[in-house]
Order: C-alpha cells, then sequence, then structure tokens
C-alpha cells in the first residue's frame, strides 16, 4: 500500500505546526525564565535542510501500517505513556527492552505486519552513515558549549582522553537509551500516527510530544531534579528540551525513512553530555 500526501494541504500543516512549536517553545522557555536559544533552532534548521536535500526524493511513498495495527500500537502508546506517571519502573532503562521493544514486536506479529513498515530493518544500521557523521559535525561543536556539565567536557575535549571518553559515551547511550526509545517513538509512534492521519508534519509534532511528555517523571519524582515535584517546571523544562530535539529527530527519521538514523543521533546527542559523568566513573 502507498500513502499519497496532498502537497498543499501538506505545506498548510507545515506551516500551523511550525507556528503551534514555535509557541510552545518560547511559552515554556519564557516560563522557566530562560534566554531564547534561537541559535539551537537554527542550528538544527540546518541538518533538517541537509536531510531533505539528500532524502527530498522519498516524500512521495510511504509505505503503510494497516489502520487496524496502527490504532492498536496508538492506544499502546498511549497507555504506557500515562502509566509511567504511577509505574516509574516502566520508565526506567530497566524495562525498556520490554515496553519499547518486545511488546509493540509482538503486536506486529500478531496482526502480521513487518518490522520493515516502521522504517526498521536490522540490515540498514549503517546506510547512509555518511550522512549521520556529517549532522554529527554540524551539530556536536555546538553542544559541547551548551549542555550540561560544559565547562568540565570542554577540559576533557581539549586532551586525548575525549577520543577513548566520547565513543564510551556513545556506545553507552545507544544501547541503554537510544535504540530502545527511538524503535518506540520515531519507530511506532510516528508511523502509526502517520498511518492514520496523513500528514508528516501532524506525526512528527504528535510523536514528539509525546516523546517530550515521556519524559515529564523523570524530572518531577526525581529528587536531585531542580524541578522536583514542580510539576509545570517539569512539563515546561522537558518540552523546552526533548520536544525540540523530538521534532528533529522526527524529520531525521521521516526523510531518511531509517530508524537507526535516529538511533545514532540520538545517542550523539546525549552521548556528548554524558562524557563528564564517564570520565568520573572511568578514570584514564
Amino acid at each position: 500500500m502507498k500513502l499519497n500526501i496532498d502537497e498543499s494541504s501538506a505545506r498548510i500543516n507545515i506551516l500551523i505546526v511550525s507556528i503551534l512549536s514555535l509557541v510552545i517553545y518560547v511559552g515554556t522557555t519564557l516560563h522557566l525564565q530562560h534566554e531564547l536559544e534561537f541559535e539551537l533552532i537554527c542550528l538544527l534548521f540546518v541538518p533538517c535542510l541537509f536531510y531533505a536535500r539528500c532524502y527530498g526524493h522519498y516524500v512521495s511513498e510511504v509505505q503503510e501500517l494497516t489502520k487496524t495495527t496502527s490504532r492498536i500500537l496508538i492506544i499502546y502508546s498511549l497507555l504506557y505513556c500515562v502509566s509511567i506517571f504511577f509505574v516509574h519502573l516502566l520508565g526506567s532503562s530497566v524495562s525498556y527492552w520490554l515496553v519499547q521493544f518486545l511488546i509493540p514486536v509482538l503486536i506486529l506479529k500478531f496482526f502480521h505486519e513487518r518490522l520493515e513498515l516502521l522504517d526498521f530493518r536490522w540490515n540498514q544500521i549503517f546506510r547512509d552513515f555518511w550522512v549521520v557523521l556529517v549532522t554529527g559535525i554540524i551539530i556536536l561543536p555546538f553542544l559541547l558549549f551548551s549542555v550540561r556539565d560544559s565547562a568540565q567536557i570542554l577540559v576533557i575535549a581539549r586532551t586525548w582522553k575525549i577520543l577513548i571518553y566520547f565513543p564510551m559515551s556513545l556506545l553507552y547511550m545507544f544501547v541503554i537509551v537510544g535504540f530502545w526509545e527511538e524503535f518506540f517513538f520515531r519507530g511506532v509512534v510516528l508511523k502509526s500516527i502517520l498511518r492514520l492521519s496523513r500528514s508528516p508534519s501532524l506525526s512528527i509534532f504528535t510523536s514528539a510530544l509525546l516523546f517530550s511528555s515521556y519524559h515529564i517523571p523523570m524530572r518531577y519524582f526525581n529528587t536531585k531534579s531542580p524541578y522536583f515535584e514542580n510539576l509545570w517546571g517539569s512539563i515546561s523544562a522537558t518540552i523546552n528540551e526533548q520536544f525540540i530535539m523530538g521534532l528533529f529527530l522526527g524529520f531525521v527519521v521521516y526523510k531518511s525513512r531509517n530508524v537507526w538514523h535516529g538511533v545514532w543521533l540520538h545517542s550523539m546527542l546525549n552521548g556528548i553530555s554524558f562524557v563528564y559523568q564517564l570520565s568520573l566513573w572511568f578514570k584514564i
């Protein structure tokens, strides 16, 4: 089956979603009393243009899930994102393999659907990897100056130790977070919404909102978080960071039609911020 997207309505949807996303970002930033980092948005806009240039010819035809399977997966995704507010273990890395991967795969198997319909193929982990590397070169230098513990990371980056710590951090985030979250949010969620909405922009937007809402309990219930038991602060901080990240990764996966691109870039984004913490664990 093929998905045909009307160009005029698609442009209107893109405009509406872009304006709404900007309003959400500005609103949460003002609520947190942070400075507006439009340079970050502009920076992420560059690799998005790069992906649009590289994969523009993929937009017209997209393989579909069935409507029944899509509805079941969306219901499951919503229940999961709500349940982690009450069962915190479901939002931890201990359970990712089960709730974000195995259960969706079993649902697909039950309805005789293929993993390829989620833009996920085991043999394409390095397909067009050069595009991922170019994107990483564009965004990683900026992240060095803006992530948590950036001062300490910059000190490490000036030494040979970064050649050890960053690959280790990248691999750690790949295994612990990147693979499971990208398979679930950019594979299961995005593709299911796309099947029913027939709108790429709405699918990317909605999957990014779910991705950010999924991270809210990690701030609200975390005693070490500055937003501990501060609901609006947790919501604003999460949308301010994970929502923008979700939009970017959603666009990347949609254009490339390869969840592995999301996995690699997600691991890079998280990995650079984890370098300092890793250096405390393993002294070199």
